[in-house]
């Protein structure tokens, strides 16, 4: 009865073990076990970055009280310490960028059709097998022509390659079917506003990609369900950082909970 979505499926790829305590374990074994997952200074960037956005896209703030809302809030919405860094001040220089973003911004030249929406809708495996598929939608325009155009904020940096961009279009891609199941037309475009670095990515909506984001999420869940061992990304030398700066869990539950 699990309730699918892009984050859900891909986290699996990410740390298979992280998946295991955030899904597998019902409140009360977290509860037991201590599993808690707490905040995280990347985590609670691109949050506040996102809620930026959502009170500008829905009237709440004008294009001109971003930067001074983003300045004033910054350390409130903010009140851990990012990763240490022996070059750079981390948690400095992503406030500034983000400052630096908002200074130049200009706002959305496009209808906007709504923003932060929450959809479910089903998507078909086989013939004999549905899933409810969840997410969450940053924003949705519509051009002068009444052509849909998906747009996602990430608060990353730059993609590391080509495979990587695919990776992460599959999640418009699967927003796109759901952006079907309200409107009966797929978008146009689909974009990502990379805001820490002030890039945009635009790809044209393809029918054949969608049906290659649709094979993934079913050879994903394949894999979940076939999935016994769970090992957890700090086995490995390369995991350290993300399970000490962005896995909410962190090492040393993860090592804990592998000794239970």
């Amino acid at each position: 009865n699990m309730i699918w979505s892009f984050s859900r499926l891909n986290s699996f790829s990410t740390c298979k073990w992280m998946w295991y305590l955030s899904y597998m374990l019902n409140e009360e074994e977290k509860i037991e076990h201590g599993v808690i997952d707490e905040d995280k200074f990347f985590g609670l960037y691109g949050t506040f970055a996102h809620n930026v956005f959502e009170k500008y896209n829905k009237g709440e703030l004008e294009i001109f009280q971003l930067y001074d809302y983003c300045n004033d809030n910054f350390e409130t919405e903010i009140p851990v310490a990012a990763p240490p860094n022996r070059y750079v001040d981390i948690y400095s220089s992503y406030k500034d960028k983000l400052l630096n973003y908002f200074r130049n911004y200009n706002g959305n030249e496009n209808e906007v059709v709504f923003s932060e929406n929450e959809i479910t809708y089903d998507i078909r495996l086989s013939k004999d097998k549905v899933i409810s598929f969840h997410g969450f939608i940053d924003l949705l325009l519509k051009d002068k022509d009444g052509k849909l155009i998906l747009q996602d904020y990430k608060s990353k940096s730059d993609f590391k390659n080509q495979e990587e961009y695919k990776s992460y279009l599959r999640q418009l891609l699967l927003y796109s079917k759901g952006v079907y199941s309200l409107y009966h037309k797929y978008p146009k475009e689909l974009v990502f506003d990379m805001f820490k670095i002030g890039k945009t990515y635009r790809s044209e909506f393809k029918k054949e990609d969608l049906q290659e984001a649709l094979k993934w999420v079913k050879k994903t869940i394949d894999n979940i369900y076939k999935e016994n061992e769970f090992p957890c990304k700090c086995e490995n030398p390369e995991g350290d950082f993300f399970c000490q700066y962005v896995c909410g869990y962190g090492t040393d539950t993860c090592l804990r909970m592998k000794n239970t």
